[in-house]
């Protein structure tokens, strides 16, 4: 057996430590081939290699053989393709013939040869212009192989010559091959491999195995287990070869017989006249109730290739479930070739009956037989999928039933909130279930609005809330308020927050949250900009967080004045784009649709022309997602038939698209800490764990508090870089993980608090160059940025495959020479940082500012496309 890996990075104990490359370090992909060239024991065996799966291979026209020089001359019937696919002096080869490509993993048979090395290579030209390859080996192969290719039929065997890649440089040779050793063996490029010694190994010739070596992982695809997980030992690849015995035969006197009654081995079968086949009809996999029958009989059919037998005998007979038959004995097909039984199920077990086809005498005939199975319709064979807290271990109805029949009083519930359910209201069913002393709550938001004044939960509770998708509507009016519960779920429903954030706050707050899954919801509201944001969403002290499948979406005023100057005049387009929540602008879109198609086609052209003429001024302040979105919509205008669908669509486009231009704050992820440094490290927890992953964010999401207005100015950036370099500033990062993965959102930034923190450190006034309350590690993945100016700090800070498209900004202004200025996505201030795969938007160059100590080498930053790292 052999187990394969690339070779593994050497240890550090400096958490912080990039470590140098390892792994495969080909410029190709390659597919590696290891073959066992002496068979044997671990002490007796050796092996070849090859990087084209032994591939490399020749058509040898003729042999030469001088015995005094002890040089053997092949002559190649073709040339190779190119010089990597070739022959070169030194390279060590196999010479190879039908006999002992077909004997080789028997060494009774024939002993394998040894490999030769190259000593010269020659071309040769023939006059007609066609060319040949003579290649001169250093010593001679076995008698019995010179005599066989001397032979005048020896063209018959097919005989090859196989280049393999191995070398001395992989250790000394035996016969020119490898012999087996302990421990990982080096092939080449960090490939290795290792052959299992435990257990007195036998290794046969011809057993290979095939091991791929990808450049883009920079590893080899071979099977790993444990933890960590290590490399496992396979056994050899290769077509199985199996022996079935014929019979058992005794020579006497030079006659051969079998020895006995017993020794014909075949399995005999009778002529083609009498083939009778029990073929399946119907019946099988149904369903019904303990001790009832089942709907359709069971149906089987005889016949003789595709000529129905009537009057042949079937038995049907029950093998499981105790249940009951229509018949007794056999049945005798009818002149369709048909029988048939009823089946009445038994009470409980695994339901089976079997057919079977008898010949004359009754007896079973020999692998003819069909088995029917059914399912007994009972509550434990219904598969049940939770959907409350104290219901998680049930997987059937009957389980779920038990569980329900054990539940004690003051345990969880779920109960259903709004029109027609338990409880008329949220605030209601919460007050009521907590005084009776639930602390495993789970509730069903059922469909339709559902409004909200101010709620504050602050309880050491499991709470759990689901709607039933954007059929639930929640109305905030005042805010909402987490704080303290070991749990909390809420899912499946859209939220609304009627009252503007102020700056400085949130209307939708979760603080020290054990547990906080956010997950299916579409949650909007209006933020107020300048000074220190207000946010739509603030989570404190998280310790496992993950926002999942949501659609976030911080509005502004930004975009007021453009709106009304671009439609004012046009009453329905003016009434549609005062209130810009997605909800209220979903149900009113398609009516707007409807009017605006409804105009005669001259009016229609006219508005587009409006719109177009309108917009000029704001083309400065415009962003390229806007422009796009109000082209759609003058282009739709001006169709000869415009379907009202499409048009609704465009108008979500645009208000989407102003929104976005301008958003606000979506999220803020916030450890207050404490007065002291002390107290401050003691509210910290370095396994704490924040998700963000396939959500559509339009505002900022924002790390260690509400952002502002403070900004580092590139003198300031140059002075922090050097501070970590040398060492001066510390970023410990005590904060736990922070992902974000698969996300669309405006950008990413950090908190003023943190900003100001920076400048203090930079400027040496007073300020603290220990930085605890961080992120430990911060990594973004498969996400898209709508704007610019993103700002992250963190420990280790890994950007990969993520997407800066810009849609958000204004177009950026051309240079006459340059063409469009270069756009800056953003800055990282990190202690280490890796960026692998990441992608601007290709007008303009893209840029990021690496503000870190330890950054990987430019040459493994790899696939950055329009995307420079400055």
């Amino acid at each position: 057996m052999l187990a394969a890996r690339a070779e593994p990075s050497p240890s550090s104990q400096d958490p912080c430590e990039v470590p140098p490359g390892a792994g495969y370090r080909g410029l190709e992909n390659q597919l590696y081939r290891v073959e066992i060239h002496v068979g044997g024991s671990f002490a007796q065996a050796s092996f070849k290699w090859s990087r084209e799966n032994g591939s490399v291979l020749f058509a040898v026209s003729r042999y030469e053989y001088d015995t005094p020089n002890s040089r053997t001359t092949v002559l190649l019937a073709q040339t190779p393709r190119d010089a990597r696919l070739g022959l070169a002096p030194g390279n060590w080869v196999e010479l190879l013939d039908d006999r002992i490509s077909l004997s080789q993993h028997d060494p009774d048979l024939l002993a394998p040869e040894k490999l030769f090395k190259v000593a010269t290579v020659e071309t040769l030209e023939a006059a007609d212009g066609s060319s040949a390859l003579k290649v001169v080996l250093e010593g001679l192969p076995s008698a019995p192989f010179q005599a066989r290719s001397l032979a005048p039929d020896y063209a018959l065997q097919h005989p090859l010559l196989r280049r393999w890649d191995h070398s001395e440089a992989n250790g000394a040779l035996k016969d020119g091959a490898i012999p087996l050793k302990a421990g990982w063996l080096e092939l080449e490029e960090g490939v290795q491999v290792n052959f299992r010694q435990q257990g007195n190994p036998v290794f046969r010739a011809g057993d290979y195995w095939l091991i791929p070596a990808r450049v883009e992982t920079g590893d080899v695809d071979w099977p790993r287990s444990g933890t960590p997980a290590l490399p496992v030992h396979q056994e050899a690849e290769g077509v199985p070869h199996r022996y079935a015995p014929l019979g058992l035969l005794r020579r006497q006197g030079g006659n051969w017989s079998l020895a006995g009654d017993a020794a014909d081995c075949r399995s005999l079968f009778p002529p083609l006249s009498r083939l009778l086949q029990l073929y399946y009809v119907g019946g099988d996999g149904q369903e019904a109730i303990p001790g009832q029958p089942l709907p359709s009989p069971l149906r089987v059919r005889v016949a003789n290739g595709a000529v129905a037998v009537a009057g042949a005998r079937v038995r049907f007979s029950v093998v499981g479930g105790g249940g009951s038959l229509g018949v007794t004995g056999y049945v005798l097909t009818d002149a369709n070739g048909l029988a048939q039984t009823t089946w009445t199920l038994g009470a409980s077990g695994v339901q089976r009956v079997r057919a079977e086809l008898l010949d004359p005498k009754g007896n079973p005939v020999p692998n003819q037989l069909i088995d029917f199975g059914a399912d007994l319709s009972v509550a434990s064979n219904v598969a049940y999928t939770p959907g409350c807290a104290d219901l998680q271990n049930a997987r059937t109805v009957q389980e779920a039933l038990d569980l329900l029949c054990q539940r004690p009083s003051g345990g969880g519930c779920e109960v259903t909130v709004g029109e027609g359910g338990e409880f008329a209201t949220l605030e209601q069913a919460l007050k009521e279930l907590l005084e009776r002393g639930e602390r495993d709550i789970c509730i069903c938001l059922m469909d339709g609005e559902h409004r909200v004044g101010a709620l504050e939960v602050e309880e050491p509770i499991h709470l759990k809330v689901r709607g039933c998708g954007r059929g639930t509507r929640v109305l905030v009016e005042s805010g909402l308020r987490f704080a303290g519960l070991r749990g909390l779920i809420l899912r499946d429903f859209e939220l609304e927050v009627l009252a503007d954030t102020d700056n400085g706050t949130s209307r939708l707050q979760f603080v020290r949250c054990g547990e906080l899954s956010l997950e299916g919801c579409a949650v909007a509201g209006s933020t107020q900009t300048g000074g220190v944001s207000g946010s739509l969403l603030l989570v404190v002290g998280p310790d496992r967080v993950r926002l999942r499948d949501n659609v976030l979406e911080a509005r502004t005023e930004g975009r007021a004045e453009v709106l009304l100057k671009v439609f004012e005049g046009f009453t329905v387009l003016e009434e549609l784009f005062k209130d810009l929540s997605p909800g209220r602008f979903r149900q009113e879109a398609p009516k707007t649709a409807e009017a605006i198609n409804a105009l005669p086609p001259q009016a229609k052209t006219q508005l587009a022309g409006l719109v177009s003429q309108r917009l000029q001024p704001f083309n400065q302040i415009l962003s390229l997602g806007e422009t796009l979105a109000y082209t759609k919509l003058i282009l739709q205008l001006s169709a000869q038939s415009p379907d009202p669908n499409i048009t609704a669509d465009h108008l979500e486009d645009i208000r989407k698209a102003s929104v976005r231009a301008v958003a606000g704050t979506a999220l803020v992820l916030l450890n207050p800490g404490g007065e002291t440094l002390p107290q401050t490290i003691l509210t910290l927890d370095e396994d704490d764990f924040v998700l963000l992953e396939a959500n559509e964010i339009t505002g900022a999401v924002s790390l260690y508090g509400f952002p502002g207005e403070s900004s580092l100015s590139v003198d300031e950036l140059k002075l922090l870089e050097a501070l970590l370099k040398e060492n001066q500033l510390l970023m410990l990062g005590l904060m736990g993980n922070f992902q974000l993965r698969g996300n669309r959102l405006t950008r990413l930034v950090s908190g003023e608090n943190m900003v100001q923190a920076l400048e203090k450190a930079i400027q040496g006034d007073g300020g603290s160059r220990v930085f605890y309350n961080l992120f430990g590690s911060c990594l973004l993945s498969d996400n898209l940025f709508d704007s610019s100016r993103s700002l992250l700090v963190g420990q280790h800070v890994s950007l990969g495959t993520n997407v800066f498209s810009f849609t958000a900004d204004p177009i950026p202004q051309s240079t006459p020479t340059a063409g469009p200025l270069p756009q800056l996505a953003g800055t990282a201030v990190s202690r280490s940082a890796a960026y692998v795969g990441n992608h601007g938007r290709g007008q303009s160059r893209t840029l990021w500012q690496d503000i870190s100590r330890t950054r990987l080498p430019a040459a493994q930053q790899v696939l950055n496309l329009e995307f420079e790292i400055v």
